[in-house]
């Protein structure tokens, strides 16, 4: 493929490892010379950057402002902010612009919502993690300061409330279970990603690598992207990265949910063997 035209998207549920991903990608773009957003091209990043100083969240630009982070809405395609106010956070953009302005985009939505649009990319990449740590991990951002702070209508702000309120537990477990299972009919378009193996340099961290001819980057890129480089970075933003923390929060009846909802994904994905867990 020539570079000029390379084209990347990225799907995953969120707190899959996507942010991690993106910036490796990001940097093999940059390696190559070939990383450009559509945020940045038409100007968006520059009027943004200055309504997040305007609410006092500068915190927020380098999260936001490299990403091209896209979501499907009744059929349209949105453009997402990190933002306070509610009809700040979604721009509309039209496909055939961001394909031209953007070398890289990231969304959460789910594969049949975004196809035959992901088709244009070249390469694409769905990333996977263990549901239980997904959602872990989801719940303790949610009740997070920063989440908080740019959604406002978020009220709980500790994870063991959050943890108690089983009726959203459970509409979690539905929303991972839904967003996997979505992916799988469409496996062969995408090259598979999984969280446990892309952390620390793993074997699908060197896969991507590979993708873009750039192996000989692997120290420099693993080093860069360590988690303790990356949480000193973004600290609100990111917790522990850590696999297997689910146990320390699930509770008995947590784990009959996640079976009776997504026990069947687990196995199929091969986290687990059988529901004994």
């Amino acid at each position: 493929m020539e570079l000029e035209y390379l084209k990347i998207i990225q799907i995953g549920f969120p707190k899959s490892g996507n942010s991690l991903l993106n910036k490796l990608i990001t940097l093999c773009l940059k390696e190559l010379g070939v990383f450009k957003t559509y945020k940045n091209t038409i100007g968006l990043s520059y009027v943004y950057t200055e309504l997040y100083k305007m609410y006092n969240l500068e915190e927020l630009f380098e999260d936001s402002m490299d990403v091209d982070d896209i979501r499907v809405v009744n059929d349209k395609l949105y453009l997402s902010f990190l933002f306070p106010v509610e009809n700040l956070r979604l721009v509309e953009v039209q496909p055939t612009a961001l394909l031209q302005f953007s070398s890289l985009v990231w969304s959460h939505s789910k594969p049949n919502e975004l196809y035959p649009f992901f088709l244009n990319f070249g390469v694409r990449f769905y990333i996977i993690r263990d549901g239980r740590d997904a959602i872990n991990s989801l719940i303790h951002a949610n009740t997070s300061a920063k989440v908080l702070k740019y959604y406002p209508e978020f009220k709980i702000n500790d994870a063991k409330e959050l943890y108690s309120r089983l009726d959203i537990f459970e509409k979690y477990v539905r929303m991972w279970n839904d967003h996997v299972e979505n992916y799988l009919p469409y496996k062969e378009f995408f090259t598979e990603i999984r969280y446990e193996k892309l952390i620390n340099g793993g074997e699908d961290f060197l896969k991507i690598l590979k993708i873009f001819n750039l192996e000989r980057k692997y120290t420099e890129f693993k080093e860069i992207l360590s988690f303790k480089k990356m949480k000193e970075k973004s600290p609100s933003h990111l917790r522990k990265g850590k696999i297997g923390d689910w146990k320390n929060y699930f509770t008995e009846k947590h784990k009959e949910i996640f079976k009776e909802i997504a026990g069947d994904t687990l196995i199929k994905l091969g986290y687990e063997k059988d529901k004994n867990w």
